[in-house]
């Protein structure tokens, strides 16, 4: 029995989830970056709620959010939503506004997975923070970005990326540069620390070949002020995914959430720092 459910909203018939790609961010993530960047698409993107995720792994929070237009009604979101697009291509967008309790991941993940495949995404793609600290020379010198292509092939999808201006690295992968988990007795891998959950995610995927393709996007990041790196990395979400037409990836102007209160964060006096 899965502990991870899907609610559908009134009037969405959940069938509709399959044969769409899933985006998702790694929970417990560096930065809540990824978090962050589906904000971003969310307010961006045409989309609608299409159901919410009742999961007792996730601590429980929920919040108002403030209406961009003055007299709109307050909307009331919950811990895990999620949303599908509206125009052209449907994909579904699934955004975790709260962290998987302490000791809670594997059994989170595994239930996530039979989510996935009861219905019946095309694809997962997972974006996620990695700490910046960690990177190699190679990295430090490079775009912060990064993809992995986790289990199976997107032959469209990595061509889709390869034909762009400048293409996403794929994250290297150093026999003698595997990082291993003190916590889980995961076998190493080549995803760093900073990626939440994301290594008992290719962990459990790589076990089940019945599962869907999986991708991450990765973003060497530190805690802190992360706006600009958030709209980097929706960018990158849109390069990799094509919620945009393929000449207008990035050239998109992003809409900041009210809920980041972006008027009070430009008022300090930003020098003392």
């Amino acid at each position: 029995m899965s502990s991870v459910n899907f609610v559908p909203c009134k009037n969405f018939d959940p069938s509709e989830l399959e044969g769409t790609t899933l985006l998702m961010p790694a929970p417990n993530s560096i930065a809540n970056l990824s978090q962050l960047a589906i904000d971003i698409l969310l307010t961006t993107l045409r989309v609608e709620r299409v159901g919410f995720i009742d999961c007792p792994y996730i601590i429980p929070v929920c919040g108002l959010e403030s209406p961009r237009e003055l007299g709109k009604e307050r909307i009331l979101h919950t811990a895990a939503e999620a949303y599908q697009t509206i125009e052209g291509t449907k994909f579904t967008i699934l955004q975790i506004r709260a962290p998987v309790a302490k000791g809670k991941g594997a059994p989170f993940v595994r239930d996530l997975s039979k989510w996935c495949a009861s219905a019946k995404f095309s694809d997962v793609v997972v974006a996620t923070g990695a700490d910046a600290s960690l990177r190699d020379d190679r990295q430090l010198t490079s775009d912060p970005l990064r993809v992995m292509w986790a289990r199976s092939l997107f032959p469209e999808r990595q061509k889709r990326v390869d034909a762009m201006a400048n293409p996403i690295p794929e994250l290297e992968t150093f026999a003698n540069r595997m990082f291993r988990s003190s916590r889980n007795g995961l076998p190493p891998t080549s995803l760093p620390p900073g990626t939440g959950l994301s290594r008992i995610i290719d962990y459990v995927w790589k076990q089940d070949e019945s599962l869907p393709p999986l991708a991450f996007l990765l973003y060497f990041t530190t805690e802190g002020e992360n706006m600009i790196q958030a709209q980097q990395k929706a960018d990158a979400l849109d390069q990799l995914i094509g919620f945009s037409p393929e000449q207008a990836i990035g050239k998109r102007q992003w809409m900041l959430p009210t809920i980041w209160g972006m008027d009070a964060y430009e008022s300090f006096d930003r020098e003392i720092y």
